[in-house]
């Protein structure tokens, strides 16, 4: 038979050989031959062109199907692995993702900073995704709000109302500055000259109301006077008429309105009560006493207590200037 077995028995044919070894046929058909299929499907005898009609893959599989993805990685064919894809920043294998307001987000996007862009989350307005935003004055505006964020004002003071007067150039006023634009005393802009109590306008403070004195009412420059009553006023049409205290004012025994001269009882004027009632008045003027003495000064006074001593004192005066000795 075709395994070199000789006998006469067909049912044994070709099943093995004269040493018991399996009989079988090559790749070619032939019992018993020596062609075998290389890796690449090739059926021949001859090792030399084995496997130069085909390649690996990349999992080192002869004819295989597996291939390098974007990523670098072998996949499909016998690895049991699936082709990387791209994420939504087209980075492939990437781990970028659209959010829930569709913004590609995480992975290797950029915000920017050079940090991931974060997922979108409830703006300061609660609007999902939104773009409303807390200011540097505590306040949600832009987004939803028709809100328009606050500036700086030009002292720096975030929403503050300072401003540079076109009066004033170069000067920031208003708001917090403790500063405004206005005419000194000499009509200049933002100037710094003031007027005294006096009413002078310069910039010298050492000057100050040395041009003018303080009325009796304390007023720089004033023109209060006192008049003979005591009363400090500028109108002139009520002088003389009342006290400070509201009461009349009248001629005293000297004539003087208003003053404090009175008459004693022996008739001499003038405002020293420890002199009263001693002398009479001198001739040529009533506001002086005499040397001449004011007899019957003791029968003209109420004895009491509290009088008692104004009558010793005038009877002593009296007997020292009888005697001829000094009435002090």
């Amino acid at each position: 038979d075709d395994c070199g077995i000789c006998d006469q028995n067909p049912a044994n044919d070709n099943i093995v050989h004269d040493d018991g070894s399996a009989c079988v046929q090559d790749c070619a058909g032939v019992w018993d031959g020596s062609a075998y299929v290389d890796d690449c499907g090739v059926c021949d005898d001859d090792q030399a062109n084995d496997n130069i009609t085909c390649g690996q893959d990349c999992f080192d599989v002869w004819q295989g199907f597996a291939v390098l993805d974007e990523c670098g990685v072998c996949v499909l064919g016998t690895t049991g692995l699936s082709p990387c894809e791209q994420d939504c920043n087209d980075e492939w294998g990437g781990n970028a993702y659209l959010d829930a307001c569709l913004n590609c987000v995480g992975g290797n996007t950029d915000d920017g900073t050079g940090n991931p862009v974060l997922p979108c989350g409830f703006d300061c307005d609660g609007v999902l995704g939104g773009d409303a935003f807390t200011d540097h004055c505590g306040a949600c505006v832009g987004g939803t709000t028709t809100l328009t964020a606050c500036e700086q004002d030009c002292h720096g003071e975030w929403g503050g109302v300072a401003f540079e007067d076109a009066n004033c150039p170069g000067q920031c006023v208003g708001g917090s500055t403790d500063r405004s634009c206005e005419q000194d005393c000499a009509g200049a802009w933002g100037g710094d000259f003031m007027a005294d109590d006096c009413g002078v306008c310069d910039g010298d403070a050492h000057n100050d109301n040395t041009t003018c004195e303080r009325d009796c009412a304390d007023v720089w420059g004033g023109t209060a006077v006192f008049d003979d009553c005591g009363v400090c006023d500028d109108d002139p049409s009520n002088d003389n008429i009342v006290t400070a205290d509201g009461e009349a004012c009248v001629d005293d025994c000297a004539g003087v309105r208003g003053g404090p001269a009175y008459a004693d009882d022996c008739g001499v004027c003038n405002a020293t009560p420890l002199d009263d009632n001693q002398f009479l008045p001198d001739a040529a003027d009533e506001t002086v006493a005499s040397g001449e003495l004011c007899v019957g000064v003791v029968t003209r006074f109420v004895m009491t207590a509290g009088s008692a001593w104004v009558v010793l004192r005038s009877v002593r005066r009296v007997l020292m200037t009888a005697l001829g000795y000094p009435a002090g």
